[in-house]
């Protein structure tokens, strides 16, 4: 006899917090059109360091060499701190925990969902296995919380952004409410890599990180990063 399993952590959390699971109601009216701007923050992910640097580089020049030293201090403790999370307190994602089926009596897992979940659709239309490549061979199954898709974004927001702010925003939004649309995050996980990458840069400002004797104006970056805490207050 097989049960669909129904307790984790991600939703217990969410219930709690919002009566309700946020990706669930996302991900219930997909289209092809969703599926591409879901699918394009993904992609991007595995290079935006890269792009962000190149941006730098090619549009600020030597006024983002303290900036980049920076960025990537804070790019790595993110990451450092995410990953012992992730291994330390494994957490399912939203496309397993939706679909797992085990035996009742073994408690074996009969059958799941593929690890691209939403993004099988893709590999589908495209005829190329994209994702499943991606995704499949990831030696992280259980690292949902925290969303380090979320983070990377976050990590720029607060190293002066491309273009502006906004932009810088927008693009946390986008990705957010793409790792909920392919059900391979929780809410709870995107705020979760949002709130490690605010404790870093909050390290950075306050304690210490190397390169405060390199940076030209120091004031400039804690007044652009105290504006954004200050707008996400008032939201």
């Amino acid at each position: 006899k097989a049960v669909v399993s129904t307790q984790s952590t991600g939703p217990v959390v969410e219930y709690k917090l919002f009566h309700c699971l946020p990706h669930q109601i996302l991900s219930r009216r997909w289209n092809t059109g969703f599926d591409m701007m879901a699918a394009l923050p993904y992609l991007l992910h595995f290079i935006l360091p890269l792009l962000f640097l190149v941006y730098n580089i090619t549009f600020r020049r030597r006024k983002s060499v303290p900036l980049i030293y920076q960025y990537l201090w804070c790019c790595g403790w993110t990451n450092i701190v995410a990953v012992c999370i992730q291994f330390l307190f494994p957490t399912a994602p939203p496309w397993f925990n939706d679909s797992a089926v085990f035996d009742e009596w073994t408690e074996e897992l009969i059958s799941a969902a593929p690890n691209e979940a939403a993004f099988q659709r893709i590999d589908a239309l495209l005829g190329v296995p994209w994702f499943k490549n991606l995704y499949g061979k990831s030696p992280l199954k259980f690292g949902s919380f925290p969303s380090l898709h979320v983070a990377w974004p976050t990590v720029l927001l607060v190293h002066q952004p491309w273009i502006n702010t906004k932009v810088g925003l927008l693009h946390v939004l986008w990705i957010t409410w793409a790792a909920l649309y392919s059900s391979h995050h929780y809410l709870v996980d995107a705020m979760g890599g949002i709130c490690i990458v605010i404790a870093v840069k909050l390290g950075m400002l306050h304690i210490w990180e190397p390169f405060s004797s390199y940076v030209e104006s120091p004031s400039k970056t804690e007044r652009h990063f105290t504006r954004l805490l200050s707008c996400s207050k008032a939201v």
